[in-house]
Protein backbone atom coordinates (compact mmCIF):
# COMPACT_ATOMS: atom_id res chain seq x y z
CA UNK A 1 0.00 0.00 0.00
CA UNK A 2 0.94 3.64 0.36
CA UNK A 3 1.15 6.37 2.98
CA UNK A 4 0.05 9.84 1.91
CA UNK A 5 0.84 13.00 3.88
CA UNK A 6 -0.70 16.40 3.25
CA UNK A 7 -1.97 19.41 5.11
CA UNK A 8 -5.63 20.26 5.05
CA UNK A 9 -8.02 23.12 5.68
CA UNK A 10 -11.00 20.88 4.91
CA UNK A 11 -10.72 18.59 7.94
CA UNK A 12 -9.44 18.84 11.49
CA UNK A 13 -9.54 21.64 14.05
CA UNK A 14 -10.79 24.48 11.81
CA UNK A 15 -7.15 25.37 11.16
CA UNK A 16 -4.55 23.97 8.79
CA UNK A 17 -3.73 20.48 10.10
CA UNK A 18 -1.58 17.55 9.12
CA UNK A 19 -3.64 14.99 7.17
CA UNK A 20 -2.35 11.43 6.77
CA UNK A 21 -4.04 8.71 4.75
CA UNK A 22 -3.09 5.05 4.52
CA UNK A 23 -4.01 3.64 1.13
CA UNK A 24 -4.23 0.06 -0.10
CA UNK A 25 -2.50 -1.00 -3.36
CA UNK A 26 -5.52 0.21 -5.37
CA UNK A 27 -5.59 3.66 -3.75
CA UNK A 28 -8.56 2.93 -1.46
CA UNK A 29 -8.35 4.47 2.01
CA UNK A 30 -7.50 2.10 4.86
CA UNK A 31 -7.46 4.85 7.48
CA UNK A 32 -7.24 8.63 7.49
CA UNK A 33 -6.62 11.09 10.32
CA UNK A 34 -5.76 14.73 10.97
CA UNK A 35 -3.27 15.92 13.56
CA UNK A 36 -3.30 19.52 14.71
CA UNK A 37 -3.25 22.15 17.38
CA UNK A 38 -5.30 25.33 17.50
CA UNK A 39 -2.87 26.94 15.04
CA UNK A 40 -1.44 26.21 11.59
CA UNK A 41 0.46 22.92 11.23
CA UNK A 42 2.40 21.96 8.10
CA UNK A 43 3.81 18.54 7.18
CA UNK A 44 7.02 18.18 5.15
CA UNK A 45 8.21 14.59 5.57
CA UNK A 46 6.94 11.10 6.35
CA UNK A 47 8.67 7.72 6.33
CA UNK A 48 7.64 4.23 7.37
CA UNK A 49 9.72 2.97 10.28
CA UNK A 50 11.08 -0.49 11.07
CA UNK A 51 8.19 -1.21 13.46
CA UNK A 52 5.65 -0.66 10.63
CA UNK A 53 4.73 2.73 12.08
CA UNK A 54 5.62 6.17 10.71
CA UNK A 55 7.81 9.14 11.57
CA UNK A 56 6.39 12.52 10.59
CA UNK A 57 8.03 15.96 10.58
CA UNK A 58 6.92 19.49 9.81
CA UNK A 59 6.11 22.55 11.89
CA UNK A 60 3.47 23.89 14.22
CA UNK A 61 2.85 26.72 16.68
CA UNK A 62 2.20 26.03 20.36
CA UNK A 63 -0.04 29.12 20.44
CA UNK A 64 -1.13 31.75 17.90
CA UNK A 65 1.36 34.19 19.42
CA UNK A 66 4.34 31.87 19.03
CA UNK A 67 6.63 31.46 16.03
CA UNK A 68 6.56 28.03 14.38
CA UNK A 69 8.67 25.19 15.80
CA UNK A 70 9.84 21.95 14.20
CA UNK A 71 7.29 19.27 15.03
CA UNK A 72 7.86 15.49 15.07
CA UNK A 73 5.22 12.80 15.60
CA UNK A 74 5.80 9.07 15.90
CA UNK A 75 2.75 7.09 14.79
CA UNK A 76 1.98 3.40 15.06
CA UNK A 77 0.77 1.28 12.16
CA UNK A 78 -2.83 2.56 12.42
CA UNK A 79 -1.94 6.23 12.85
CA UNK A 80 -2.23 6.54 16.63
CA UNK A 81 0.35 8.84 18.21
CA UNK A 82 3.14 7.13 20.15
CA UNK A 83 4.92 10.40 20.98
CA UNK A 84 5.07 13.97 19.69
CA UNK A 85 7.52 16.79 20.38
CA UNK A 86 8.47 20.27 19.18
CA UNK A 87 11.98 21.62 18.77
CA UNK A 88 12.65 25.33 18.43
CA UNK A 89 13.73 28.69 19.74
CA UNK A 90 12.40 32.26 19.72
CA UNK A 91 12.08 32.61 15.95
CA UNK A 92 10.99 30.49 12.96
CA UNK A 93 12.00 26.80 12.91
CA UNK A 94 10.58 24.24 10.50
CA UNK A 95 11.55 20.62 9.82
CA UNK A 96 11.91 19.72 6.15
CA UNK A 97 13.05 16.08 6.25
CA UNK A 98 13.37 13.24 8.75
CA UNK A 99 14.72 9.71 8.28
CA UNK A 100 15.09 6.73 10.57
CA UNK A 101 18.73 5.79 11.23
CA UNK A 102 20.44 2.43 11.66
CA UNK A 103 20.32 2.73 15.48
CA UNK A 104 16.51 3.14 15.34
CA UNK A 105 16.84 6.82 16.09
CA UNK A 106 16.21 9.63 13.61
CA UNK A 107 18.07 12.34 11.72
CA UNK A 108 16.17 15.59 11.05
CA UNK A 109 17.05 18.71 9.08
CA UNK A 110 15.43 21.99 10.08
CA UNK A 111 15.39 25.48 8.63
CA UNK A 112 16.10 27.79 11.58
CA UNK A 113 16.05 31.51 12.25
CA UNK A 114 16.47 30.96 15.99
CA UNK A 115 20.04 29.66 16.01
CA UNK A 116 23.25 29.95 14.02
CA UNK A 117 25.26 32.83 12.65
CA UNK A 118 22.85 34.63 10.32
CA UNK A 119 19.18 35.12 9.49
CA UNK A 120 18.71 31.46 8.55
CA UNK A 121 20.89 28.37 8.91
CA UNK A 122 20.70 24.62 8.54
CA UNK A 123 19.86 22.99 11.87
CA UNK A 124 20.46 19.26 12.13
CA UNK A 125 19.30 17.17 15.07
CA UNK A 126 20.10 13.54 15.78
CA UNK A 127 17.24 12.08 17.80
CA UNK A 128 16.98 8.96 19.90
CA UNK A 129 14.16 6.47 19.43
CA UNK A 130 11.90 8.42 21.82
CA UNK A 131 12.60 11.82 20.26
CA UNK A 132 15.14 12.99 22.83
CA UNK A 133 18.18 14.72 21.32
CA UNK A 134 21.53 12.94 20.92
CA UNK A 135 23.23 15.96 19.31
CA UNK A 136 22.21 19.19 17.59
CA UNK A 137 24.21 21.63 15.45
CA UNK A 138 23.72 24.48 13.00
CA UNK A 139 25.67 24.98 9.80
CA UNK A 140 25.86 28.22 7.86
CA UNK A 141 27.75 31.17 6.49
CA UNK A 142 27.27 34.87 5.94
CA UNK A 143 24.03 34.52 3.99
CA UNK A 144 20.85 32.46 4.06
CA UNK A 145 21.16 28.67 4.19
CA UNK A 146 18.28 26.25 3.73
CA UNK A 147 18.15 22.42 4.07
CA UNK A 148 15.80 20.24 2.04
CA UNK A 149 16.88 16.59 2.35
CA UNK A 150 18.95 14.26 4.54
CA UNK A 151 20.02 10.61 4.20
CA UNK A 152 22.22 8.34 6.29
CA UNK A 153 25.24 7.11 4.34
CA UNK A 154 27.02 3.76 4.31
CA UNK A 155 29.66 5.01 6.78
CA UNK A 156 26.90 5.89 9.30
CA UNK A 157 27.32 9.58 8.51
CA UNK A 158 24.87 11.80 6.65
CA UNK A 159 24.49 13.62 3.34
CA UNK A 160 22.44 16.84 3.35
CA UNK A 161 21.13 18.79 0.38
CA UNK A 162 19.72 22.30 0.14
CA UNK A 163 20.74 25.76 -1.00
CA UNK A 164 22.83 28.71 0.18
CA UNK A 165 23.55 32.36 -0.52
CA UNK A 166 26.68 32.24 1.65
CA UNK A 167 30.34 31.75 0.71
CA UNK A 168 30.51 34.44 -1.99
CA UNK A 169 27.62 32.93 -3.92
CA UNK A 170 26.69 35.19 -6.81
CA UNK A 171 23.08 34.06 -6.59
CA UNK A 172 21.63 31.04 -4.82
CA UNK A 173 23.67 27.85 -5.12
CA UNK A 174 22.98 24.16 -4.54
CA UNK A 175 24.63 23.23 -1.26
CA UNK A 176 25.59 19.69 -0.24
CA UNK A 177 27.18 18.77 3.10
CA UNK A 178 28.74 15.49 4.21
CA UNK A 179 28.70 14.90 7.98
CA UNK A 180 30.17 12.13 10.11
CA UNK A 181 28.23 10.20 12.76
CA UNK A 182 28.49 13.03 15.31
CA UNK A 183 27.59 15.83 12.91
CA UNK A 184 31.16 16.98 12.34
CA UNK A 185 31.53 18.46 8.86
CA UNK A 186 33.56 16.22 6.54
CA UNK A 187 33.15 18.44 3.46
CA UNK A 188 30.68 20.77 1.83
CA UNK A 189 30.40 21.96 -1.75
CA UNK A 190 28.40 24.52 -3.69
CA UNK A 191 27.22 23.97 -7.27
CA UNK A 192 25.86 26.74 -9.44
CA UNK A 193 26.29 29.81 -11.57
CA UNK A 194 25.36 33.44 -11.06
CA UNK A 195 21.57 32.95 -10.78
CA UNK A 196 19.30 30.65 -8.76
CA UNK A 197 20.28 27.00 -8.27
CA UNK A 198 18.85 24.66 -5.62
CA UNK A 199 19.36 21.07 -4.51
CA UNK A 200 16.13 19.28 -3.62
CA UNK A 201 17.56 15.85 -2.87
CA UNK A 202 21.00 14.28 -2.36
CA UNK A 203 21.32 10.49 -2.23
CA UNK A 204 24.29 8.17 -1.99
CA UNK A 205 24.91 5.88 -4.98
CA UNK A 206 26.29 2.36 -5.11
CA UNK A 207 29.76 3.58 -6.16
CA UNK A 208 30.08 5.65 -2.97
CA UNK A 209 29.38 8.94 -4.74
CA UNK A 210 26.20 10.96 -4.70
CA UNK A 211 23.39 11.94 -7.06
CA UNK A 212 21.94 15.41 -6.60
CA UNK A 213 18.68 16.63 -8.09
CA UNK A 214 17.37 20.16 -8.08
CA UNK A 215 16.64 23.05 -10.37
CA UNK A 216 18.72 25.71 -12.06
CA UNK A 217 18.35 29.04 -13.79
CA UNK A 218 22.11 29.51 -14.27
CA UNK A 219 22.58 26.76 -16.87
CA UNK A 220 20.29 25.20 -19.43
CA UNK A 221 17.49 27.22 -20.98
CA UNK A 222 16.66 30.78 -20.01
CA UNK A 223 13.97 29.56 -17.59
CA UNK A 224 14.08 27.15 -14.65
CA UNK A 225 15.28 23.65 -15.59
CA UNK A 226 15.64 20.40 -13.71
CA UNK A 227 19.27 19.82 -12.81
CA UNK A 228 20.96 16.49 -12.08
CA UNK A 229 24.56 16.27 -10.86
CA UNK A 230 26.65 13.15 -10.24
CA UNK A 231 29.55 13.76 -7.86
CA UNK A 232 32.22 11.50 -6.37
CA UNK A 233 32.61 10.54 -2.71
CA UNK A 234 34.19 13.94 -1.95
CA UNK A 235 31.51 15.90 -3.76
CA UNK A 236 33.85 16.60 -6.66
CA UNK A 237 33.09 17.07 -10.35
CA UNK A 238 36.67 17.31 -11.69
CA UNK A 239 37.44 20.48 -13.64
CA UNK A 240 33.82 21.58 -13.66
CA UNK A 241 33.59 25.38 -13.27
CA UNK A 242 30.15 25.07 -11.65
CA UNK A 243 31.58 23.58 -8.42
CA UNK A 244 32.73 25.84 -5.58
CA UNK A 245 34.02 25.54 -2.01
CA UNK A 246 33.78 27.68 1.12
CA UNK A 247 34.11 27.63 4.88
CA UNK A 248 30.96 26.86 6.83
CA UNK A 249 30.53 27.79 10.49
CA UNK A 250 29.24 25.04 12.78
CA UNK A 251 27.62 25.93 16.10
CA UNK A 252 26.30 23.67 18.86
CA UNK A 253 22.77 24.39 20.07
CA UNK A 254 21.13 23.35 23.33
CA UNK A 255 17.41 23.01 22.75
CA UNK A 256 15.26 20.83 25.00
CA UNK A 257 12.28 19.33 23.14
CA UNK A 258 8.81 20.05 24.49
CA UNK A 259 5.94 17.61 24.62
CA UNK A 260 2.89 18.53 22.53
CA UNK A 261 -0.71 17.35 22.58
CA UNK A 262 -2.06 17.26 19.07
CA UNK A 263 -5.75 16.63 18.61
CA UNK A 264 -6.22 13.54 16.45
CA UNK A 265 -9.43 13.29 14.45
CA UNK A 266 -10.69 10.62 12.07
CA UNK A 267 -11.73 12.04 8.71
CA UNK A 268 -13.96 10.72 5.95
CA UNK A 269 -12.79 12.14 2.67
CA UNK A 270 -14.65 11.39 -0.53
CA UNK A 271 -12.31 9.58 -2.91
CA UNK A 272 -12.82 10.49 -6.57
CA UNK A 273 -11.03 8.92 -9.52
CA UNK A 274 -9.25 11.62 -11.48
CA UNK A 275 -9.35 11.39 -15.30
CA UNK A 276 -5.80 12.60 -15.84
CA UNK A 277 -4.55 12.85 -19.40
CA UNK A 278 -0.86 12.10 -19.68
CA UNK A 279 1.50 12.72 -22.54
CA UNK A 280 5.00 11.62 -23.38
CA UNK A 281 7.54 14.43 -23.31
CA UNK A 282 10.46 15.02 -25.61
CA UNK A 283 13.01 16.58 -23.30
CA UNK A 284 16.52 17.02 -24.64
CA UNK A 285 18.97 17.05 -21.72
CA UNK A 286 21.73 19.65 -21.96
CA UNK A 287 25.10 18.76 -20.49
CA UNK A 288 26.64 21.29 -18.12
CA UNK A 289 29.87 19.37 -17.45
CA UNK A 290 30.41 16.02 -19.16
CA UNK A 291 33.16 13.45 -19.34
CA UNK A 292 34.84 11.84 -22.33
CA UNK A 293 37.04 8.76 -22.14
CA UNK A 294 39.44 9.79 -24.91
CA UNK A 295 40.03 12.39 -27.60
CA UNK A 296 37.78 10.66 -30.13
CA UNK A 297 34.96 10.44 -27.62
CA UNK A 298 35.40 14.10 -26.76
CA UNK A 299 35.31 15.07 -30.44
CA UNK A 300 32.11 13.07 -30.88
CA UNK A 301 30.49 14.87 -27.95
CA UNK A 302 31.64 18.26 -29.18
CA UNK A 303 30.30 17.63 -32.68
CA UNK A 304 27.05 15.97 -31.62
CA UNK A 305 25.30 19.24 -30.82
CA UNK A 306 25.76 22.44 -32.77
CA UNK A 307 23.17 24.91 -31.55
CA UNK A 308 25.44 27.92 -32.10
CA UNK A 309 26.87 27.51 -35.58
CA UNK A 310 27.71 31.21 -35.88
CA UNK A 311 29.35 31.44 -32.47
CA UNK A 312 33.13 31.81 -32.87
CA UNK A 313 33.59 29.80 -29.68
CA UNK A 314 32.11 26.74 -31.35
CA UNK A 315 29.28 24.41 -30.34
CA UNK A 316 27.43 24.14 -27.06
CA UNK A 317 30.19 22.08 -25.37
CA UNK A 318 33.60 23.66 -24.95
CA UNK A 319 37.04 22.33 -25.63
CA UNK A 320 38.42 19.13 -24.15
CA UNK A 321 40.49 19.80 -21.04
CA UNK A 322 42.86 17.28 -19.51
CA UNK A 323 41.41 15.92 -16.28
CA UNK A 324 43.00 13.63 -13.72
CA UNK A 325 42.34 10.40 -15.59
CA UNK A 326 39.81 11.39 -18.23
CA UNK A 327 39.08 14.22 -20.60
CA UNK A 328 36.45 16.72 -19.51
CA UNK A 329 34.25 18.57 -21.98
CA UNK A 330 32.87 21.69 -20.35
CA UNK A 331 29.85 23.66 -21.44
CA UNK A 332 30.56 26.77 -23.47
CA UNK A 333 28.85 29.52 -21.46
CA UNK A 334 29.12 31.93 -24.40
CA UNK A 335 26.64 29.83 -26.35
CA UNK A 336 23.65 31.82 -27.54
CA UNK A 337 19.96 30.87 -27.63
CA UNK A 338 20.72 27.18 -27.95
CA UNK A 339 22.82 26.98 -24.75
Amino acid sequence: GYILAAYSDSFGNNTTDLWILKLDPDGNVTWEKTYGTNTTSIIRSIQQTSDEGYIVAGRTQLSPEDNPDAWVLKLDSIGDVSWQKVYGGDSFDGANSIQQTSDNGYIMVVYTSSFGVRASDLWILKLENDGDISWQKTYGGDGDDYPVSVQQTSDEGFIVGGWTTSFNSEGRDCWVLKLDTTGTLSWHKRYGGDLLDEAHCAQQTTDGGYIITGDTVSVGTSSTDYWVLKVDDNGEIPNCPLMHTGTAITTITSVTPQETTATVLTTSATITSSPITYQDTLVSPEVSCCYATDDDDCDNILNATDNCPNNPNGPILGTCIQGNTRKVCMRNENCGDGG
